[in-house]
Order: structure tokens, then C-alpha cells, then sequence
């Protein structure tokens, strides 16, 4: 099976463990937000977790459909 690169937008669910202060922990689902450009030539990704979770003072989230619930 041939391992391709990820796309910006891409949706995986990641294994967020181990975690330092804050961060969230446990399988969560995420989505790519690194350049492809970027994703091409490095090892790593950046990802930001979706959640089902409304909070109000959150501010710059954005509302996705993700396996046909609606995720931020």
C-alpha cells in the first residue's frame, strides 16, 4: 500500500497523547491546517482537534460538517 502526504483540510482521527498543561488528550479527530507545500517536504503536520463543543468566548473558530455532524 503506497503512503501518500496529507492535505490541508484532510480530517484524521490522531492519537493526542502524551500531552503537556492544557492540551487535549485521547483519539480526537483533527484537521490539517499546514500549507501543502509544507506537508509535502516535512514530517510533520499542524492539526487543530474538532469538537462538538460550542464555547461562546472562543473566538476564530470554524464550523465544519465532519461524518455529518456539525464540528469546530
Amino acid at each position: 500500500m503506497a503512503i501518500t502526504k496529507p492535505w490541508r483540510y484532510d480530517i484524521f482521527v490522531a492519537n493526542l497523547n502524551p500531552t503537556l498543561g492544557a492540551e487535549i488528550s485521547k483519539m480526537r479527530p483533527v484537521v490539517i491546517v499546514s500549507r501543502d507545500e509544507l506537508n509535502r517536504y516535512l514530517q510533520t503536520v499542524t492539526v487543530c482537534p474538532l469538537t462538538t463543543q460550542l464555547h461562546p468566548h472562543w473566538q476564530g473558530r470554524l464550523q465544519v460538517v465532519c461524518a455529518g455532524k456539525s464540528a469546530e
